[in-house]
C-alpha cells in the first residue's frame, strides 16, 4: 500500500512537473545569462581551488601551444572568469590580454595586473569588435553558454589571417552522475522550481564540435576527447564539489541546489546510485587556425 501510495504521489508530481514546465516555457520564465552569472558569482571564490585545482592541466596543455607559436600579441580571454588563462601566458611573453566575462565577481578574483577586464557577454563582446582584432582567443569551459556557432563564427572574425581558436568544453556526457538523478530532483521538490533551465547546447561530441569550427571556416590542428573523474570519500563531498564550481551553473537556479533540503535530498539521489562517489567531467578540447593550410 505504502509503495503504491508513492507511486501515486510521484506521477501526481510529475504531471505537476509536466504543467509547470510548459508553463514556464510559455511565459518566458527560464534562466538567463544574468542568472547564470549571478551562479558563478556564487561560486567565484571557490572556483579556481575546488575546480582548476585539477582541471588547470588541461587549460596548460592549449596555452602552451599558444605560448610556443605566439611571443607576443593581442589575446582575448573569452568568458575567462578569475583569469587564469591570463596569468598563466603572461609568464611566457608579451601580450595585451582582453579579460571578458559575464560574473564580475569572477573577474574580481583576477589579481594579474596587466590583464585588462571586462564585464560583458561572449556575443555581445565579440559583436563590438573589429574584424582581424585578435592574434588568439580562448574559450575554456564557456562555450556552451550562448550560441556555440554564433560564437565560433565571431571568432573567426575577430581572429587575424594566422590566429588560433583555443576551446575547452564540455560534450553531452558530462556529469552523468548528476543528469541519473537531477530529473528525481525536480519530481521530488516540483514546488520549489523556480525558472525553467533550458539544456546546454554543449557539443554532441568532438566531431560536432569539429563540423561547427569548420563551418565557420577553421581548420583543425588538435582535436581529442578527455575524461576528468573527481573521486570523494563520500557522496556527501561529491555534491558540495560539484554546487561549488559552476559546473551546475542554470541548473541551481532551476532548483536552488544549496538549500539544504534539496541538497540533502541530492545526497540522498547519489548516494542511491550504489557506485563509488565520483563526479566525471566528459569534454573536448581542440585547437583550430584561421588561414592557409599548415
Amino acid at each position: 500500500g505504502i509503495c503504491m501510495q508513492n507511486s501515486k504521489n510521484n506521477l501526481i508530481k510529475a504531471i505537476f512537473l509536466g504543467i509547470k514546465v510548459g508553463y514556464f516555457f510559455l511565459t518566458n520564465r527560464r534562466v538567463s545569462k544574468s542568472d547564470i552569472a549571478d551562479a558563478y558569482n556564487q561560486v567565484s571564490k571557490s572556483y579556481q581551488q575546488q575546480f582548476l585545482t585539477t582541471m588547470h592541466v588541461y587549460n596548460e596543455q592549449l596555452l602552451n601551444h599558444l605560448v610556443t607559436n605566439l611571443s607576443h600579441g593581442k589575446v582575448l580571454d573569452l568568458a575567462g572568469g578569475t583569469g587564469f588563462n591570463g596569468s598563466y601566458i603572461n609568464k611566457f611573453g608579451d601580450y595585451k590580454i582582453d579579460l571578458v566575462d559575464l560574473s564580475k565577481d569572477m573577474l574580481e578574483q583576477c589579481q594579474e595586473p596587466d590583464v585588462n577586464k571586462i564585464c560583458c557577454g561572449m556575443l555581445d563582446y565579440l559583436k563590438s569588435q573589429q574584424n582581424s582584432s585578435y592574434d588568439a582567443v580562448i574559450c575554456t569551459w564557456a562555450l556552451m553558454y550562448e550560441q556555440p556557432q554564433k560564437v565560433i563564427r565571431e571568432c573567426y572574425r575577430v581572429l587575424n589571417a594566422q590566429g588560433y581558436l583555443y576551446i575547452l568544453v564540455n560534450d553531452k556526457q558530462t556529469l552523468p552522475q548528476i543528469r541519473k538523478v537531477y530529473y528525481n530532483l525536480l519530481i521530488k521538490h516540483v514546488a520549489s522550481i523556480k525558472k525553467l533551465m533550458m539544456d546546454l547546447p554543449t557539443p554532441k561530441n568532438a566531431k560536432q564540435l569539429n563540423k561547427w569550427t569548420k563551418r565557420a571556416g577553421f581548420q583543425k590542428h588538435e582535436l581529442v576527447t578527455l575524461k576528468q573523474d573527481f573521486v570523494f570519500e563520500t557522496w556527501h563531498e561529491a555534491a558540495k564539489f560539484v554546487t561549488s564550481t559552476g559546473a551546475l551553473a542554470g541548473y541551481d537556479v532551476m532548483l536552488e541546489l544549496r538549500d539544504t533540503i534539496i541538497f540533502d535530498s541530492l545526497v540522498a539521489e547519489l548516494t542511491a546510485l550504489a557506485t563509488k562517489p565520483a563526479i566525471t567531467h566528459h569534454f573536448i578540447k581542440g585547437i583550430f587556425y584561421k588561414g592557409a593550410i599548415r
